[in-house]
Formats: structure tokens, C-alpha cells, sequence
């Protein structure tokens, strides 16, 4: 098969992508296909273009990432998680026993 550009499955149109996927019967070369009220204008993929999306909070945004608001703090289940891989460091044990001797010992 000789493509016409840039092989890219994206850039095909809704008339041919009905064909290839069988709703159509005929291409659309033969058949004239008449546009449904609910297809949107086809576009091709732009992942990776300029033109791509960016939502806000992107690091791609250029600029329109919203100022942080501060309220974020560190909750006290994270701070004993850090105490506990520190103390398993300590005494050359790995983390899964720590956690495994935590379990337990809520169980007892």
C-alpha cells in the first residue's frame, strides 16, 4: 500500500473510517455519503503539535497554571510512614517488614 503523505490513522475522515470499518458498503469513492446531523467536523489527532490540548494546571500551558492556595499539608499518616522507613533503614530491615510488623500488631 503507497500512502499519500504521513501514514497516521487519525487523518481519516468519518466517510472512509465508516468504510474500513464496514458501515458503509461501498467507499466512498463509488457511494456519495451524506454527512449525519451528529458528525462533528473531522480533525486529526494533534497529540503532539502545537496545537495540542493543554488544560490548565499543564506544565505546557504557557503560562496559565493557577497560583497554589497553600492549604496543602502533609497528614500525620505520612509523617509515620516516613519514621517507619527511617527506622527500618536504621536497623537493616526492609520496608515490608516494618509494615507487616505495624499489621499485625494492630490485629493483636
Amino acid at each position: 500500500m503507497i500512502y499519500n503523505g504521513y501514514a497516521e490513522a487519525s487523518m481519516v475522515g468519518p466517510a472512509w473510517h465508516g468504510w474500513l470499518h464496514h458501515t458503509f458498503e461501498l467507499p466512498p469513492t463509488e457511494e456519495k455519503v451524506v454527512p449525519r446531523p451528529w458528525w462533528k467536523p473531522h480533525r486529526p489527532n494533534l497529540t503532539g503539535t502545537p496545537a495540542a490540548h493543554r488544560p490548565t494546571g499543564s506544565t505546557l500551558a504557557q503560562g496559565r497554571r493557577p497560583k497554589a492556595t497553600g492549604d496543602y499539608r502533609r497528614g500525620r499518616r505520612g509523617a509515620d510512614a516516613h519514621r517507619r522507613h527511617c527506622e527500618a533503614c536504621a536497623a537493616g530491615r526492609s520496608n515490608l517488614e516494618v509494615v507487616a510488623r505495624d499489621c499485625f500488631a494492630s490485629l493483636a
